[in-house]
């Protein structure tokens, strides 16, 4: 489960962001706890269209969302900081807001999972397994590397395989996709 100060800052979200719900999904570090790769984080990552994210961005920032930068692009989307302390908190918690335009996040936000985590009253929206391994492979990073094959060892059964081929193929992250396939089967042979 995430720390109480990231569930809190998700609640208060949770309550702005009204009818934009259905538009959003939680990724990163939250998600894979959701999806049961529990991580500490101090952050949150949400992923959106970037035409939701106008829209947002002026709700986060009356609620006492703080804008941390420019936003930069990263591969296909745009990163955007926020961070945001809960009352009684005294911790800061980030908040990574990653918008997209093409049809591949339309669908990764249509196809997300609407469920409840311990620690929170309201259900949330968190991008599928299959979503969260394709986010991952856009930065690559040695962490993200651990938390794609953490997942993959959870869930290679139940996995849409020709979802991840197709989308990273059409992202061009199959090489990056093939590799992390590769570090799975020698670290679980049969």
């Amino acid at each position: 489960m995430p720390p109480k100060a990231v569930l809190d800052t998700l609640a208060v979200l949770w309550l702005v962001l009204g009818e934009l719900k259905s538009e959003i999904a939680v990724a990163g570090g939250v998600a894979l706890s959701f999806w049961g790769n529990p991580r500490s984080t101090r952050a949150v990552d949400l992923t959106l269209m970037a035409e939701t994210f106008a829209k947002l961005k002026s709700l986060m920032i009356q609620s006492g969302f703080v804008d941390q930068s420019p936003s930069r692009l990263i591969g296909p989307f745009e990163l955007s900081k926020f961070k945001f302390e809960p009352a009684e908190s005294f911790v800061e918690v980030e908040f990574d807001i990653l918008a997209g335009k093409d049809d591949y996040f339309r669908q990764a936000i249509e196809r997300a999972i609407t469920a409840n985590i311990e620690g929170l009253t309201m259900p949330l929206r968190f991008l599928t397994r299959e979503d969260l391994i394709v986010y991952k492979l856009f930065t690559y990073r040695l962490i993200d590397q651990a938390d794609i094959l953490n997942l993959m060892e959870l869930h290679w059964a139940e996995l849409d395989h020709d979802y991840l081929n197709r989308w990273t193929k059409q992202l061009k992250l199959n090489s990056e996709f093939d590799a992390a396939v590769r570090r799975f089967r020698e670290l679980n042979p049969g």
